[in-house]
């Protein structure tokens, strides 16, 4: 019985898997500018696959000036 519960367990993160990678992939796809808070948010969707544009909320000097400026450039702006 235990087997077959870690078996469905494991199938189920396998397709979050899978969805976090298409998600990744889609978003590549796009002239997009992900919003995250700071550097270890950044170093997690780059962990997943992303390879697009990120600005950091914290830290990253120039607040919301800056951010106003980076966000002229992109089609599609999301907040993680």
């Amino acid at each position: 019985m235990q087997n077959k519960s870690f078996k469905h367990k494991l199938r189920a993160e396998e397709r979050i898997a899978q969805r976090l990678q298409q998600i990744m992939q889609d978003l590549n796809s796009k002239n997009a500018l992900l919003l995250v808070e700071g550097k270890n948010d950044q170093a997690a969707v780059r962990g997943l696959g992303y390879t697009g544009a990120v600005f950091q909320m914290c830290g990253s000097g120039g607040g919301t000036k800056r951010l106003a400026i980076a966000t002229q450039e992109y089609n599609k702006i999301i907040e993680k």
